[in-house]
Order: C-alpha cells, then sequence, then structure tokens
C-alpha cells in the first residue's frame, strides 16, 4: 500500500464501481437498495464529515469519500424513484 492512498482501499470504491456499472446497465434493481443505502448513510460522522469504512475517522484530507459516497446515493435514489426497468436515457 502506498502512503497517503488508503481511499483506493476502503469498501466505498468497488461499491461505487458497482452501483455506476449497474446504473450504466440499467440493472439496479439487483441492488439490496434499503441496505445499500443505509451503509452509504452511516458512512457519514456526526461532525459532518463522511468515512470510508465503519470504525475510522472522517477523512479531512481527500474528497474521494464524498464523491464515492453521494454519488452511490444518487444512484440508488433513482433506484428508488423508478422502478425497472428505468426510462430510457434516465441514467
Amino acid at each position: 500500500m502506498l502512503p497517503h492512498k488508503e481511499v483506493m482501499d476502503g469498501p466505498l470504491v468497488p461499491v461505487w464501481v458497482c452501483t455506476a456499472a449497474l446504473a450504466i446497465l440499467d440493472r439496479l434493481d439487483v441492488v439490496d437498495v434499503p441496505t445499500l443505502g443505509w451503509w452509504l448513510a452511516e458512512r457519514q460522522l456526526p461532525n459532518g464529515g463522511l468515512n470510508g469504512r465503519p470504525e475510522k475517522l472522517e477523512d479531512v484530507r481527500t474528497v474521494p469519500f464524498s464523491n464515492f459516497c453521494i454519488s452511490s446515493l444518487a444512484y440508488l435514489a433513482v433506484a428508488l424513484s423508478y422502478p425497472y426497468p428505468y426510462p430510457p436515457g434516465l441514467l
């Protein structure tokens, strides 16, 4: 592991990649949206920061945790808003 590259070692990167890939493929129907949404929401700490995995402090050095977490939640919001199959061009 390279110093200061921990953001790529946590679970948020694969979650974001998989959520984005499933959104592109119009297959968010295979995701347990409530459970994943809960887990992503749990990344926000009482002070407002986001952590990459449970029991860690918020990451104040970089923005990727916020980007990975919020964009994944946005994909899930689309999954909750529209029944599958999604309207063409929605995602």
